[in-house]
């Protein structure tokens, strides 16, 4: 095998392994960055979408009680005919 052929394997094989290295170190580094951050976005719509029910349960709690008075003035009045 000549000089330039072990200097041609020599150099490819640090840059294969350097490059491996690379890799891994930067796969670590950005899965940890990339499941970090779903879990924020994920907790942060999680936190939009309680308040977003609980404004909506709030608006029929409202509702419905506005409802109920009336329901109970109509039968009070004797008109649930017209209630149906």
């Amino acid at each position: 095998m000549t000089l330039r052929r072990k200097t041609v394997i020599t150099a490819g094989s640090v840059l294969l392994g350097l490059i491996i290295i690379l890799y891994f170190i930067s796969q670590t580094l950005i899965l940890r960055s990339y499941t970090r951050l779903e879990e924020e976005s994920t907790s942060h719509k999680v936190q939009e979408t309680v308040h977003a029910l609980r404004n909506r349960i709030q608006t029929i709690t409202t509702i419905t009680s506005d409802w109920a008075v009336w329901d109970g003035i109509g039968r009070r009045r004797g008109g649930e005919k017209d209630l149906e």
